[in-house]
């Protein structure tokens, strides 16, 4: 196992985060679906688009997103809220998403 991100901290994301969530995302994505998922696919995902989706998620108010910051730069997040399920017992949670940037895989 490599050395742990001993500086990484948890946040909740705001707006601004939209960007750099987007970023980990994709470059996620893209490296666990290599080889999976045809080149062109994965480099045709658009990093805006992306970025637009997580700005509407992060303000509609739905879903709690929190980031993980290394030295001030966001390198993973995860999203949750409300279960989807509809036999759920009130208060149940779900993980909608988690993502860490390639970089930091591994890393505890």
């Amino acid at each position: 196992m490599q050395d742990a991100l001993p500086d990484a901290t948890i946040r909740p994301a705001t707006d601004a985060d939209a960007d750099a969530i987007a970023a980990v995302h994709l470059a996620s994505w893209r490296d666990v679906h290599r080889g999976i998922v045809a080149a062109d696919v994965l480099e045709a995902l658009d990093e805006l688009d992306r970025a637009a989706q997580w700005r509407q998620t992060l303000g509609a108010g739905h879903a709690t997103t929190l980031v993980a910051e290394d030295d001030g730069r966001v390198v993973g997040f995860a999203s949750y809220g409300p279960s989807s399920d509809e036999d759920a017992e009130r208060g149940t949670v779900e993980l909608y998403a988690i993502y860490l940037e390639p970089d930091a895989w591994g890393h505890g």
